[in-house]
C-alpha cells in the first residue's frame, strides 16, 4: 500500500494517515535504535580515523536540498490558494486541502516519511568524526515520532511547521 501511494498510486490522506497510526510503535522503537546505534558507532570510532565522505556527503545533500525545495514549491502553491479562498486561518485549524489535495497533501505525507532517511545525516557526523551536538540528535530522534503522530492525529498546525521545515532544509542542504 504504502509503496504503491508514494512510488506510483494516487495519494490517498485517509490511507495515509491510517499508515502514519500504524506507525507510531515503530518510530518509537527506531528513535531508540538510532540513539543506541549513533553513540555505538561513536564509541567504535573513538581510536579510529575519520572517514572522509565528502563525495556521498554532498551528493546526500544535494537530494535532501532539491526533494525540500520542491516540498516547499507544492506546498506554498497550495497553501496560497487556500489562503486566497478561505482565509489563512483555515489552514492552521482545519484539516484542509492543504493536507487532502493530491499534490500538497502527498508532499506533506512525504515530509512525515522523509523523517527516517533524514537519520543518515548523524551517521555522516559520526563517521566524519565531527562534533555531534545534543540538539541534532535529540531533534533527529524525536522528530519522526513527532511527525508520524501529528499527522496521524489530524493536527492541522503541522502544515507550518513542513512548511518551515522544506524551506529551511532547501537552503541549509543547498
Amino acid at each position: 500500500m504504502i509503496m504503491q501511494m508514494v512510488f506510483g498510486g494516487e495519494f490517498d490522506y485517509e490511507q495515509a494517515k491510517a499508515y502514519c497510526a500504524s506507525m507510531e510503535g515503530f518510530s518509537v522503537k527506531l528513535a531508540i535504535v538510532y540513539v543506541v546505534s549513533i553513540f555505538s558507532m561513536k564509541f567504535y570510532m573513538k581510536d579510529r580515523k575519520a572517514y572522509g565522505l565528502q563525495l556521498p556527503l554532498n551528493i546526500w545533500n544535494a537530494i535532501l536540498s532539491v526533494f525540500s525545495g520542491l516540498g516547499f514549491f507544492y506546498t506554498f502553491t497550495t497553501f496560497l490558494n487556500v489562503a486566497y479562498s478561505k482565509g489563512i486561518s483555515q489552514i492552521h485549524t482545519t484539516i484542509s486541502e492543504v493536507y487532502t489535495d493530491k499534490t500538497c497533501g502527498y508532499w506533506i505525507f512525504l515530509w512525515v516519511l522523509s523523517k527516517i532517511p533524514e537519520l543518515v545525516d548523524t551517521y555522516f557526523i559520526v563517521l566524519r568524526k565531527r562534533p555531534l551536538m545534543f540538539m541534532h540528535w535529540y531533534h533527529h530522534a524525536l522528530t519522526g515520532y513527532y511527525a508520524i503522530v501529528n499527522y496521524s492525529e489530524e493536527n492541522a498546525h503541522m502544515f507550518w511547521l513542513v512548511w518551515t521545515n522544506y524551506g529551511i532544509h532547501a537552503a541549509m542542504y543547498g
